[in-house]
């Protein structure tokens, strides 16, 4: 189980996503699609293929 703080926001893609994909192909989705910085995001999660 992970504690996590209640002032962290979390970001979920709704789309599943090829998990296969590098950090930068994963990156580049979370900044095109969800419109973030992923240097400045606190939690994203993927839905897996």
């Amino acid at each position: 189980m992970l504690a996590i703080n209640p002032q962290v926001k979390i970001y979920l893609h709704a789309e599943p996503i090829d998990m296969r994909k590098s950090f930068d192909g994963l990156f580049g989705i979370i900044k095109s699609d969800l419109h973030l910085d992923t240097w400045q995001c606190e939690l994203t999660l993927p839905q897996e293929t």
